[in-house]
């Protein structure tokens, strides 16, 4: 893990952190209904952030030529 993932790593965790504190704070004021909101506009976006940045850029191309070659010499 460099440098980037670990900050990467924190920043989801601290949204994790304000997800939930934003969530009691909108119920606190009375909001019950928007707080219920909170937590799928809240998570949904942690889950975009990772994607965007630790999924999106891996590359999940095959190799070039064939992974398995068949033998012809034992077909029965």
């Amino acid at each position: 893990m460099d440098r980037a993932d670990a900050v990467t790593a924190l920043a989801l965790v601290v949204g994790l952190v304000l997800v939930v504190v934003l969530e009691g704070l909108v119920r606190s004021l009375g909001f019950e209904t928007l707080g219920l909101a909170v937590y799928p506009v809240g998570y949904g976006t942690l889950v975009v952030v990772a994607w965007y940045v630790w999924i999106r850029p891996l590359e999940f191309d095959q190799r070039p030529g064939p992974v398995w070659e068949r033998d012809d010499d034992e077909s029965n």
